[in-house]
């Protein structure tokens, strides 16, 4: 499982985003994994639907496997966004969601093991 976390962080939801790069530290890594999570949920509020971010998520993708897993964490960002049109509520859940991506992709990758990186 945390193999497939680590690899989400080659993922790019938003096809603007630049791919981490192998010199890249951890906080680097999840700061790229949280700054395209931010993007996701801005074009979420912006109108694309879970089925346009899928087909993001899809064109991008190289294993399935993390391809779903991507896809569930985007389901679950939309499945739980508020609906009204505060936009200072909306602002926040995008910037605390997003911290908690990045804080659970740090945490992973401090109690992994070297082989679950590689």
């Amino acid at each position: 499982m945390k193999a497939l976390l680590f690899s989400l962080l080659l993922l790019t939801p938003i096809a603007s985003i630049a791919h981490p790069d192998d010199d890249m530290s951890i906080n680097q890594k999840c700061d790229l994994y949280y700054e395209n999570y931010y993007r996701v949920i801005g074009e979420m509020y912006k109108g694309k639907t879970l089925s346009e971010q899928y087909s993001l998520l899809d064109m991008v993708g190289t294993d399935l496997e993390v391809t779903e897993l991507a896809k569930n964490l985007t389901k679950m960002v939309y499945d739980n966004a508020p609906t009204n049109k505060n936009p200072a509520e909306r602002a926040l859940y995008q910037i605390n969601v997003s911290e908690v991506i990045r804080d659970n992709c740090i945490e992973e990758y401090l109690n992994a093991k070297p082989s679950d990186i590689e």
